[in-house]
């Protein structure tokens, strides 16, 4: 004789489970174990169907539903009729849950593509693409120089991937400073140097100093302005999420990473240095 205990046993649920829960393990062991799908088995496909039909309520337990062990053939051929319907039944509920979850998917795409979120995204886009655009044309326009002295120097540790460097910090009268790690040690007492900065943006370049022996200039290190081009997927990363538009996990990942991750560094970097403010004046100011 079978009881409820042994249908919750067979979807592998309590017998505290809600009837959400039910179905939803239902659903899950359904899909699994089809017999129209590869590596099915329609005799544990039917064990599932009937012990929700019992735990959903769609069958009440009574004498003439009880199952017993004779397997008789009078008894086996009595049953290969309802056996039948129910397994049809169940094949038609497999597709609609597949056209539920089709529906639904799409529902969630069409969803993520409208609304706030994909107006940032478009807003995004437009901001990565115009910093990328002017990045590009700083590599055509001549730089900026500015004429700075320092006022101090000091060693800080920089830790990279595979090494830790000692680095030298300048200290600038201009209130700003500069990093480096490769450069001569004599240049320390010279306290004159030239920066060359980038045409709109004002990213530092390099820097010369004014009364040195040589007349070398140095690259900046250690900035966000001379690390600038690196930056450029992750400007660019919306414009890719509103232009190829798909139905896969991977591209709701490079959504979200887009909305947040690319949006934030946008932001921060027109708002860091006062990039924004040489942007709108196209960098007189």
């Amino acid at each position: 004789m079978k009881t409820l205990s042994h249908y919750y046993s067979v979807l592998g649920l309590s017998e505290s489970a809600t009837q959400a829960e039910i179905k939803k393990r239902y659903r899950h062991l359904a899909m699994k174990y089809h017999p129209d799908k590869m590596g099915g088995d329609q005799q544990k496909f039917q064990e599932i169907l009937e012990a929700y039909e019992y735990l959903s309520g769609q069958k009440k337990l009574d004498k003439s539903t009880i199952h017993t062990t004779t397997r008789s053939r009078s008894n086996s051929s009595a049953r290969n009729q309802p056996v039948e319907e129910r397994i049809k039944r169940a094949k038609q509920q497999y597709k609609e849950n597949l056209y539920k979850e089709y529906v639904d998917k799409e529902h969630y795409f069409s969803k993520l593509t409208s609304g706030l979120k994909w107006k940032i995204i478009k807003i995004a886009s437009v901001i990565g693409v115009f910093i990328t655009f002017v990045l590009l044309l700083e590599l055509l326009l001549p730089y900026r120089f500015e004429n700075d002295r320092i006022n101090g120097a000091n060693y800080i540790t920089m830790s990279g991937l595979t090494s830790v460097n000692e680095v030298r910090q300048y200290y600038l009268e201009s209130g700003k400073s500069i990093y480096f790690d490769d450069i001569p040690r004599y240049l320390y007492s010279t306290p004159e140097l030239i920066i060359c900065k980038s045409f709109i943006f004002h990213n530092n370049r390099k820097v010369k100093f004014i009364f040195s022996k040589d007349k070398e200039e140095y690259a900046t290190q250690y900035d966000l302005g001379s690390h600038t081009y690196l930056l450029i997927p992750f400007f660019l990363a919306p414009f890719g999420v509103y232009l190829f538009q798909r139905r896969t996990y991977s591209y709701v990942f490079f959504f979200y990473l887009s909305l947040y991750c690319s949006t934030a560094i946008s932001i921060i970097y027109l708002l860091s240095n006062n990039r924004i403010l040489h942007l709108f004046t196209l960098g007189w100011f």
